[in-house]
């Protein structure tokens, strides 16, 4: 009551007050921002950004294109990262191994040389994965042997293949791991304290049941899908993998709560941000990572690109834009944008051809969709950079096929895009069936 009290007054005092009050900023020096998870079947696939400060007016994205990335393992293995375009570092034909210790390190002009350690850690064991139904709730029980000679750390999800692949949300039900949980809630003193939210992914440590046999009981109100369709994901992750994604996740509860705490994201980069770090996936179902790469490879045309105009939506297609794209096996891109100008009345009749050569993802950790997210890089300057694509499956003939649907990267960096115009339209790419 006291509290209230004094925030009162405090918000009375400052709004009767008629001085200005300047605030001098400091810009914080940029530093270099790695997002690289790793695990045995993807080839090294590195994403270099930089950190901004709120005066900076560059335009955006801020990737890094110009910089030597290399891993090396205590293994005696050495590997140097191509850049693809839009600071995009990959090898595709070298893929990280168990039971080594890589460190990456990072060097860019005009940035501290930026280091990293990790490891895959190894499989857990799994007993048995059991999916039963009623009337209001599913109910998903993973079956685990623990490893009591370390630390281990989990990640589950539930992930669907129904129109879009992306993940659903489930509750964690033991009571063990009720503490744990709680802190993946967003509290809001306005509403009723939350014990156990729902979750679409779940980052557990194994403090309560270390080398023990134990069973982790998930439950999903009202499913919405037949559960032959759905996909247990079971990640034993490393401790780094772990703390980034969990404080991720914590900072965005807090984010969307107005009297929460803010939090802060750990990181294992030193003289930088972001996470490099190991983690071994093992899957209950049919959507496998390798399913769906296999199948999203092929070219892609734009069925849909809106923009607004003045607060009205308006058909790019219509006036003559056109988008082809290629995902290649090897996780490059080919294809180009057609631009024609915006102003049907312009002087001019050009038409902008941008390049489209680069390189994709699809394991993207959108803390809404899911894992498969399709993210796009390449050095042309297009709009197609700020998006993430969610991969959606149609019904063609006898089987199906994939398109991308568009949604934003980082919605508070609309203004400053090069593209403004797309403001709060979408674009929709249909692969083309031979």
């Amino acid at each position: 009551m006291h509290r209230a009290i004094a925030v009162f007054i405090l918000v009375s005092g400052v709004l009767g007050c008629e001085n200005v009050l300047e605030i001098e900023l400091r810009d914080a020096t940029s530093e270099i921002v790695v997002i690289a998870p790793f695990t045995p079947g993807i080839p090294w696939q590195v994403s270099l950004q930089r950190t901004v400060s709120i005066q900076d007016t560059s335009p955006k994205p801020d990737m890094i294109e110009n910089a030597l990335v290399k891993i090396q393992g205590d293994d005696g293995s050495v590997i140097e990262l191509s850049h693809w375009g839009g600071g995009f570092y990959t090898s595709p034909t070298t893929f990280p191994k168990l039971g080594v210790t890589y460190t990456l390190t990072v060097e860019a002009d005009g940035y501290k040389r930026v280091e990293a350690s990790d490891r895959i850690p190894d499989p857990v064991i799994v007993r048995d994965v059991k999916i039963s139904d009623s009337d209001a709730e599913r109910l998903i029980e993973i079956a685990i042997t623990d490893d009591g000679d370390t630390e281990n750390y989990y990640e589950l999800a539930l992930i669907n293949k129904d129109l879009s692949i992306w993940r659903e949300e489930f509750i964690v039900t033991n009571p063990e791991l009720e503490d744990q949980m709680r802190s993946f809630a967003i509290q809001d003193p306005t509403i009723p304290y939350v014990v156990r939210p729902e979750l679409n992914r779940a980052l557990i440590r194994d403090t309560p049941f270390n080398g023990k046999s134990y069973t982790i009981s998930l439950k999903q109100i009202d499913p919405q899908q037949d559960p032959v369709g759905r996909s247990a994901y079971i990640r034993t992750v490393s401790k780094a993998h772990y703390e980034y994604y969990r404080s991720q996740i914590i900072q965005e509860n807090a984010n969307n709560a107005a009297f929460s705490e803010p939090a802060n994201i750990r990181s294992n980069v030193q003289n930088g941000q972001g996470i490099f770090a190991g983690y071994h996936l093992r899957v209950h179902g049919e959507v496998t990572y390798q399913s769906i790469k296999d199948r999203i490879t092929g070219t892609y045309k734009a069925v849909k690109y809106d923009y607004f105009d003045n607060g009205e939506s308006k058909d790019y297609l219509f006036l003559g834009a056109s988008i082809e794209l290629t995902l290649n096996p090897d996780y490059s891109t080919s294809g180009q944008m057609n631009l024609p100008p915006l102003d049907t009345d312009s002087s001019t009749d050009d038409v902008k051809v941008i390049p489209l050569n680069g390189g994709y993802s699809i394991l993207g950790y959108d803390s809404f969709y899911g894992y498969y997210i399709l993210t796009l890089y390449h050095s042309s300057d297009t709009i197609l950079r700020d998006l993430r694509f969610v991969i959606e499956t149609k019904p063609f003939n006898s089987g199906e096929y994939f398109s991308l649907k568009s949604i934003l990267r980082n919605p508070a960096n609309l203004a400053e895009q090069s593209d403004t115009r797309f403001s709060g339209g979408s674009i929709s790419l249909s692969r083309i069936e031979e």
